[in-house]
């Protein structure tokens, strides 16, 4: 997911989709959190929530969590929920 992107997909369904990965897992996005290598360079993580469980929150890398796409049936085309 680009950065751009976070803000809109916040507290909304998205997936997880960890490197190796072919499926992804629905969660909610819950946050993005900066961080500061010892070298100095920066990166970012995302806060995802388990949607099963409400108990349960991953920090991973924000590039292993993707749009959710939905289907509009109304159009009959696939669409993005946000």
């Amino acid at each position: 997911m680009e950065l751009a992107e976070v803000k809109r997909a916040m507290n909304r369904k998205v997936l997880y989709q960890p490197a190796g990965n072919e499926s992804g897992t629905p969660y909610i996005l819950t946050g993005c959190i900066l961080r500061r290598r010892k070298d100095g360079s920066f990166f970012y993580q995302a806060e995802i929530l388990d949607i099963a469980s409400r108990n349960s929150v991953i920090i991973c890398s924000l590039d292993d969590v993707q749009k959710m796409p939905i289907t509009d049936e109304r159009r009959d085309k696939e669409c993005w929920n946000f």
